[in-house]
C-alpha cells in the first residue's frame, strides 16, 4: 500500500485500488475512474503503489506481452510483419503496453517452449499469431488457467483464451474485382496452407472476379505452409522462363513460374512474404514476360520495393496492382484495453469486418503505379463495406463438388446456391469447397495438362504431389483441409 491506494492483486479491498475497472470515482480509493480504470496522475515512478507504474502521467497497470510469431520479422514482408507492426502501434496508443517477441514458431515444440518461457517471464498476454499455432495453444493454455492467451484465426476459445481476426475475405473479393479490370481470361493463386481460411480467401477472390468477368478462371496452386521455411531456394526450375535454362528458387517462385507457363495474366497469393510479387516484377523488368500483373499479400505496402535496409519503404513496383491488407493496430489496441479495463471476455470470438474507416482491420490498399482507375476501386470498397461479410458468399453460384452444408461428412447433392442463399456461419468456419471457377492442372508438375476443377485437400482428395506441408511433420501430414470448429 502506498498513499492509501490498493493493487489490483486485492481485489476483495473496497474502494478499488489502482488498475481496477470501475463505472465512476467513488468506486476509485485515493484515486480517480478514467477509462473504466482507477488511476491517479503522477510525475515520477515513486508516486504509483507496486505494481502499478507511472504511464504518461497516470499511475497505471502494465502489460507485458508475449508474441509468437508463425513467420519472421527481420526479413519478412507480409503476415508476420504486420502483426509486428500492430503491436508497435499500440504500445504507442498505450503507453502501459510492452511486449517481446519470437519469430518461427512453427512446431509444437518450438510454441510450448515459447509459452512456458514467457509464463516464467510473468507475461500477462501471450498472443499467437496462426491457426497452425492453435491446437497447442489450446493445450498449454490449460496448464495456466491463470494467464491470458490471444490466438489470431483461431476461431475457438477457452475460459481463458480467445479467438481475433477480421472478414478478410470482402478485401479478397476486392482484390478479385481489381485483378479483373488486368486479366483477360486466367488468373493464377499461390495458396499457402490448407485451412478453411485460405479457400475462404480463394473464393472471395474467384467469386469477386467473375463479378467482373464471368468467363475468368482462377489456377490454385498450393503451398502447402505459410512460406518456404527451408533457408534458401532448395528447389530447380527448368522451364521455359528459366533464364539460363535452369534456375534455383524457393517453392513461392516454383509455383509462380508454373502459373505463368499456364498463361495466367494476374498472379495473387497468400504466403507470409512477397516472393511471388517480386518475381513477377524482376520478370518484367528483365523482359522475360510482358503485360502480366501480381497481387501482394497481408502488408499495406506489400507493392512497394525493399530499401537496402530491407524495409519496405521503397518505390512501388510497376507490376504490382495492390495489396489485401491487415491493420492490427485497432484490433490489438481495444483487445488490450479491454485487458486493461477488466472487460475481457475471451468467449467473444471477434472476426472484424471491412469499413470504410481508416481503422478498419482489413482493406485493400491500390497501387497507384498500376494504372487502374483509382475512384472505381474506391467505390468497390465502399459497397463491399456497406454489403457487409454475409454479401460475399451469398448465391447464386455453383461448387466444385466438395460442399458439406450440413456438416454430416458427406458432400451434398445439391452443391450449388441459389440466388440470395446464405453460407451460414458454421459452413463459413469449415468452408472445405471451392466455387466454380477455381481450376488446378491434372497434372500439377506440368502447367501444360488440362485443367480440371479445382478440388481441396480435405484426406479424401490428396495434396499435390510436391506441396511443401508444415515444417517438421511427416509427409501428408498437415496438408488437407480441418474444421476450424
Amino acid at each position: 500500500m502506498l498513499g492509501g491506494c490498493s493493487k489490483l492483486a486485492e481485489p476483495e479491498l473496497h474502494p478499488k485500488g489502482i488498475g481496477a475497472p470501475c463505472g465512476g470515482d467513488a468506486e476509485c480509493h485515493a484515486s480517480r475512474c478514467e477509462q473504466g480504470v482507477c488511476t491517479t496522475a503522477c510525475s515520477r515512478e515513486a508516486e504509483c503503489p507496486a505494481p502499478a507504474r507511472c504511464f504518461a502521467d497516470r499511475c497505471q497497470l502494465p502489460i507485458d506481452v508475449g508474441a509468437l510469431w508463425v513467420g519472421v520479422v527481420s526479413g519478412g514482408e507480409g503476415w508476420t510483419l504486420t502483426h509486428q507492426d500492430g503491436l508497435e502501434a499500440t504500445r504507442k496508443a498505450l503507453p502501459y503496453v510492452s511486449f517481446q517477441f519470437r519469430e518461427n514458431i512453427v512446431d509444437r515444440s518450438s510454441i510450448g517452449k515459447a509459452i512456458d518461457d514467457f509464463v516464467a517471464q510473468g507475461k500477462d498476454l501471450i498472443l499467437a499469431n496462426s491457426y497452425s499455432q492453435r491446437d497447442t495453444v489450446l493445450e498449454r493454455a490449460m496448464h495456466y488457467p491463470d494467464k491470458r492467451f490471444a490466438i489470431v484465426a483461431g476461431f475457438r476459445s477457452a475460459p481463458n483464451v480467445s479467438s481475433v481476426f477480421g472478414h478478410m475475405e470482402q478485401a479478397w473479393f476486392v482484390a478479385g474485382r481489381v485483378a479483373a479490370a488486368r486479366a483477360t481470361h486466367r488468373i493464377g493463386l499461390v495458396a499457402a496452407l490448407v485451412t478453411p481460411e485460405v479457400v475462404r480467401h480463394v473464393n472471395a477472390f474467384t467469386l469477386g472476379a467473375r463479378t467482373t468477368n464471368p468467363n475468368l478462371l482462377v489456377e490454385v496452386a498450393w503451398l502447402g505452409f505459410w512460406y518456404d521455411y527451408r533457408g534458401g531456394p532448395m528447389d530447380t526450375y527448368t522451364g521455359t522462363l528459366a533464364r539460363g535454362g535452369s534456375e534455383r528458387v524457393y517453392r513461392e517462385e516454383l509455383l509462380t513460374f508454373r502459373l505463368l507457363e499456364s498463361g495466367c495474366d494476374v498472379i495473387a497469393h497468400l504466403a507470409d512474404n512477397q516472393r511471388v510479387t517480386r518475381l513477377v516484377e524482376r520478370l518484367t523488368i528483365e523482359g522475360r514476360i510482358h503485360d502480366r500483373w501480381a497481387m501482394a499479400n497481408d502488408n499495406r505496402d506489400g507493392c512497394r520495393q525493399l530499401t537496402p535496409e530491407g524495409l519496405l519503404a521503397g518505390p512501388a513496383m510497376v507490376s504490382c496492382l495492390g495489396v489485401p491488407y491487415w491493420n492490427w493496430a485497432p484490433l490489438y489496441t481495444r483487445l488490450i484495453g479491454q485487458i486493461h479495463s477488466g472487460t475481457w471476455d475471451p468467449k467473444v470470438l471477434v472476426n472484424e469486418p471491412l469499413s470504410a474507416a481508416d481503422d478498419s482491420v482489413v482493406g485493400f490498399n491500390l497501387n497507384p503505379a498500376s494504372g487502374v482507375d483509382v475512384p472505381m476501386v474506391r467505390g468497390f470498397l465502399a459497397e463491399a463495406a456497406q454489403a457487409g461479410p454475409e454479401r460475399v458468399f451469398v448465391g447464386p453460384y455453383a461448387t466444385t463438388g466438395q460442399r458439406d452444408a450440413d456438416g454430416d461428412g458427406t458432400p451434398d447433392a445439391t452443391q450449388a446456391l441459389g440466388p440470395g442463399e446464405r453460407v451460414s456461419e458454421a459452413e463459413y468456419l469449415r468452408m472445405c469447397w471451392f466455387v466454380e471457377g477455381v481450376v488446378e492442372k491434372m497434372n500439377p508438375l506440368d502447367p501444360l495438362s488440362p485443367d480440371v476443377a479445382a478440388r481441396v485437400p480435405d484426406g479424401r482428395v490428396p495434396a499435390p504431389p510436391d506441396v511443401l506441408g508444415p515444417p517438421g511433420a511427416p509427409a501428408g501430414v498437415g496438408v488437407s483441409c480441418p474444421e476450424n470448429q
